[in-house]
């Protein structure tokens, strides 16, 4: 991939079409200048995020990690559920304020489906919305941004994501902060 300028990165996030940008934080590059990492963009209302995303999901092969806020989504659930049903590892770590406030959940639907589902309650709000999808392969992806996993992101709320692929050292950063709250959350049972 070639080198893309901010201003070109920036444009192309804007209109959601693929760029390619590098990896940099706090300024400075966290990752060689060959090592870019592909990125797409989306906005709700207008454009269907959870077609994107639920894309991604049914591309993985080894292994997806889920961080929500609120989940309510029954098409995101069924595939994250289909995924583990063909041998993908399915992990979710949920907030655990949102789960008890008696919400309409479909954490238990992804329990009941095979999903590891994990309540992380160590934080006064677990506010993450990011899925990590085959982390430690070449192909990566990390999905995240403002959309919640819920009907109401998709339909009613103004939203946005963002798919960074491609991208080894991204991915890294965002497994090892994914294990740091695992580690730190409850297995619902």
């Amino acid at each position: 991939m070639r080198q893309v300028s901010p201003a070109l990165f920036f444009s192309c996030l804007s209109t959601a079409v693929v760029a390619a940008a590098p990896v940099v934080e706090q300024g400075k590059p966290i990752a060689s200048s060959g090592d870019l990492a592909q990125v797409r963009a989306a906005f709700t209302p207008g454009e269907n995020i959870a077609p994107l995303i639920i894309a991604g999901v049914r591309k993985a092969r080894a292994n997806i990690r889920v961080q929500a806020h609120l989940f309510t989504s029954k098409p995101l659930a069924d595939a994250l559920i289909a995924a583990a049903r063909r041998g993908v590892r399915v992990d979710v770590i949920a907030d655990a304020n949102e789960y008890s406030d008696g919400r309409v959940s479909a954490l238990p639907r992804l329990a009941a489906g095979g999903v590891a589902v994990h309540l992380n309650d160590r934080h006064r709000i677990s506010h993450n919305k990011i899925i990590l999808i085959d982390a430690g392969l070449p192909n990566a992806t990390i999905i995240t941004g403002s959309y919640n996993f819920t009907r109401a992101a998709e339909k009613q709320n103004v939203e946005n994501i963002v798919i960074l692929s491609g991208n080894s050292v991204l991915a890294r950063r965002f497994l090892n902060n994914y294990q740091t709250h695992r580690n730190q959350s409850t297995r619902l049972q």
